[in-house]
């Protein structure tokens, strides 16, 4: 399906999810696949607006942060994905709280999860306006500043 095809559920902060079932059934492959790679456990916040996903634990201790994003894209149809600069900053502030990794997973279409730790990240590479061509969640547009991440760079799980 489509994002711009995808109806959207306001929150009870006003903004919109248009997250759909079969975003949870990628979600819960990917961690059951990380949990595996990594010898950990996935949690998810309890809070829907946390800034992150999940957290990996292994004993009793938080071993890394994770950030998932999964895409309606085959693996070689683009060079880069996106991270959008607010994630970013996010991320940088979380590291130093957390004092674990931060990982940005990208889970492609065919199934393939490419991960690439927030420190290997080059915030430089930044594309202005990226995102959505049409208006999808705010009243004048979908737009924001992203990093652009090359597929290249990231490893495959």
């Amino acid at each position: 399906m489509s994002y711009y095809d995808r109806k959207n559920t306001i929150l009870k902060d006003g903004s919109r999810s248009f997250k759909v079932n079969q975003d949870t059934v990628n979600e819960i492959d990917a961690m059951a696949r990380i949990e595996d790679k990594f010898n950990c456990k996935c949690k998810t916040p309890v809070n829907t607006y946390a800034k992150i996903d999940f957290i990996c634990i292994r004993g009793n201790l938080i071993v890394s942060a994770g950030e998932l994003k999964s895409r309606d894209i085959a693996i070689d149809e683009h060079e880069d994905v996106y991270l959008n600069l607010r994630k970013w900053n996010a991320f940088k502030y979380l590291k130093k709280i957390l004092m674990a990794p931060i990982i940005y997973y990208v889970r492609f279409k065919c199934g393939t999860i490419k991960y690439i730790e927030f420190d290997d990240i080059d915030p430089t590479k930044i594309k202005k306006n990226a995102g959505c061509n049409r208006v999808v969640k705010s009243v004048k547009n979908d737009q924001e500043d992203c990093i652009l991440v090359p597929i290249s760079t990231m490893k495959t799980l």
